[in-house]
């Protein structure tokens, strides 16, 4: 398959601790869009999880695809209609340094013509430890008893 495509490499090495400890997750969302002389034109989101491997070598730990498995990821020809495309809250597996964000369509369905990406955002969310979020409840309402007594 060619692809027309724009690829963003994410450095995410500063959290590491979080990633290996499962509490790092990540989510992307674009907008696709055709002219209306192209019909059926595919596209999607692609996130690929990396490890710096020996030698500067890349080793791809596993991805996460939008559309997924249960939807067509095929675009209607309807030129006012941005279609989004979400991949929401994936875990980022432990091993994880670097993130390949893709936004791609697939050439043979465009037939010659463009096709639009906008609006694309990716976020991360860091899920807190456990132990951190209960020592800053037992201090809270230590502080609370201690205001009553």
């Amino acid at each position: 398959m060619l692809a027309t495509q724009i690829v963003q490499r994410i450095d995410v090495s500063a959290h590491a601790a979080l990633i290996d400890a499962g509490q790092f997750f990540v989510s992307a969302e674009a907008y696709f869009n055709v002219p209306d002389y192209v019909s059926a034109a595919g596209a999607g989101i692609t996130i690929v999880y990396v490890d710096e491997g020996p030698f500067g070598a890349n080793i791809a730990l596993s991805n996460s695809i939008a559309p997924d498995s249960n939807a067509s990821g095929v675009l209607d020809s309807d030129p006012l209609t941005w279609e989004p495309f979400t991949i929401t809250n994936a875990p980022v597996p432990a091993g994880t340094r670097s993130l390949l964000v893709q936004l791609a369509y697939d050439n043979d369905s465009l037939g010659g013509f463009p096709g639009y990406v906008d609006a694309a955002s990716l976020s991360v969310t860091k899920v807190p430890e456990p132990s951190a979020c209960f020592l800053a409840s037992t201090a809270l309402l230590g502080l609370i008893s201690r205001r009553y007594r």
